[in-house]
């Protein structure tokens, strides 16, 4: 019998994902350009996951088998924009103390990236949005991935447009299976260039 279940996040789930989200997207292209420095990337990027996975907990869902959290997406409404938070959320989640922690360049680049988020966001008008999809690698090539999408997708009422980002060529591969195609590919320079693609899809 599986004990596989996608349910909301909580505060008792918080650290488990936070830390799922971290090992995953540390060392991708788009964390890769905000700090190039790996060593400086690694020193921070948890507080950052940290700050993130709070930032996020309204609008996330993790996968578990038994208690054990192996995945998470966050799923934002379109009334509900993925990105816009409030000062207070801020204050809370500690992301308001990252300036003091990282150097002014990556600070810098971290601002425009999160300018840049919004604006895309904005563009698609009122649409969901999916965000930090994730599977732990010890069990990636499962299906799990397959699972964890199809189970979200059935959230989102048929007719409804949903949409996402992804700097990885082998996550669009990913993503198109379930529909998505890429409605923008852009050109995005940090530290490093990077290839930024904007997918949506209608359920």
């Amino acid at each position: 019998m599986s004990t596989l279940q996608l349910i909301p996040a909580t505060s008792t789930t918080d650290r488990a994902f936070q830390k799922l989200v971290e090992r995953t997207f540390i060392d991708t292209p788009l964390w890769k350009s905000i700090f190039p420095n790996d060593k400086k990337r690694h020193q921070i990027f948890p507080y950052l996951s940290s700050c993130r996975a709070r930032l996020m907990l309204p609008k996330s869902f993790v996968l578990v088998d038994g208690d054990k959290p192996i995945g998470h997406v966050a799923l934002a409404t379109p009334d509900q924009s993925a990105m816009a938070v409030s000062l207070w959320d801020v204050i809370v989640s500690g992301y308001a103390l990252v300036p003091f922690f990282i150097e002014s360049q990556s600070f810098k680049w971290l601002s425009q990236l999160n300018d840049h988020w919004k604006e895309l966001g904005s563009k698609q008008g009122k649409v969901w949005t999916l965000e930090a999809v994730c599977i732990d690698s010890t069990v990636r090539g499962n299906g799990l991935g397959t699972l964890m999408m199809n189970k979200v997708l059935e959230m989102i009422p048929k007719g409804d447009v949903v949409y996402l980002t992804t700097q990885e060529d082998a996550n669009v591969r990913f993503y198109k299976k379930f529909g998505f195609v890429v409605i923008e590919e852009e050109s995005l320079v940090y530290g490093t260039e990077i290839t930024n693609y904007v997918m949506t899809r209608q359920c």
